[in-house]
C-alpha cells in the first residue's frame, strides 16, 4: 500500500532535529510541521583504543556521531551498517567508510557477512561500536565467525515520558495525521505515548523509511 498524503500536519519525531531545507520541503508540500523528539540520543565519553583494531563497526548513525571527539585513529576501516552510517562515519573524520547494499533495508545480518567476505580473523581484532541497548549483538555474530570483536558502548537514548501538550492536544484534535517514524524503538514510544493519552494510534499514515519498519508496523495495527 502506497502512502498518501494528507495536507495537513506531520509529526517529525527524529533525535535529531530537522533541518531547515526538510522543513521547507514539507511546507512546500502544504503540511504544517510539528517536531517532537521520542528518544533521545545521549553520546556517552569514548575512552582510547587500548588496541589498533583491524576495522570498526558501526551499526548505527548516533555511534558514527557519538565518535565525533574521540581520539581515535581515523585512518582505521570502518565497516557500517548502511549508507547513512557512512556519511556519518565520514563527518567524524573517518577516511575509509563502506557499507554492504542496503536493499531492501539496513541489516545486521548483512553486515556481518559484508565484514566477513572482507576481513580475515588472523588480521587482528575488531571494535564493534553500538548504543547501550542493542537489537542484534554484531559482536557476538562476528565472534561466532572467528573473529575477536570487542564492544564499545558509545550512547545511550532515553525515551520520552509523554507528548508536550501542544503535541498532545494536535494529536488528539486531528492537527496531525501524518508521522515520520525512523525506527522500531520510536514507533513503539510513539504507540505508547498515545495509550497513555487515550488517543488511537491506528488512525495516523505513517512515513516510515524501510520495508523492515513497515511489517513492525503491521503488529501494531497500522495500515502501509
Amino acid at each position: 500500500m502506497e502512502i498518501t498524503l494528507e495536507k495537513s500536519g506531520l509529526l517529525i519525531t527524529n533525535s535529531r532535529p530537522p533541518m531547515r531545507y526538510e522543513i521547507m520541503k514539507w511546507q512546500s508540500k502544504g503540511f504544517n510541521v510539528y517536531y517532537q523528539p521520542l528518544l533521545a540520543v545521549v553520546s556517552l565519553p569514548v575512552e582510547s583504543l587500548k588496541c589498533t583494531p583491524q576495522a570498526i563497526v558501526l551499526t548505527s548513525m548516533n555511534g558514527a556521531i557519538s565518535l565525533q571527539d574521540s581520539d581515535w585513529d581515523r585512518r582505521i576501516p570502518v565497516y557500517c551498517i548502511g549508507s547513512a552510517t557512512v556519511a556519518a562515519a565520514k563527518a567524524s573524520g573517518f577516511k575509509d567508510c563502506t557499507s554492504p547494499n542496503s536493499k531492501p533495508y539496513p541489516s545486521a545480518i548483512n553486515l556481518v557477512y559484508w565484514v566477513k567476505q572482507n576481513l580475515k580473523p588472523s588480521d587482528g581484532a575488531i571494535i564493534h561500536g553500538g548504543g547501550e541497548q542493542l537489537r542484534h549483538d554484531v559482536a557476538e555474530m562476528l565472534n561466532n565467525k572467528g573473529f575477536e570483536t570487542l564492544r564499545v558502548v558509545l550512547y545511550k537514548t532515553q525515551a520520552a515520558g509523554e507528548f508536550s501538550p501542544e503535541i498532545a492536544i494536535a494529536l488528539k484534535e486531528n492537527a496531525i495525521k501524518n508521522v515520520e517514524i525512523s525506527s522500531e524503538q520510536t514507533l513503539h514510544i510513539f504507540v505508547e505515548l498515545c495509550k497513555k493519552e487515550e488517543i488511537n494510534h491506528q488512525k495516523f499514515e505513517l512515513l516510515l523509511r524501510s520495508d523492515y519498519l513497515k511489517n513492525v508496523a503491521t503488529n501494531y495495527g497500522f495500515k502501509v
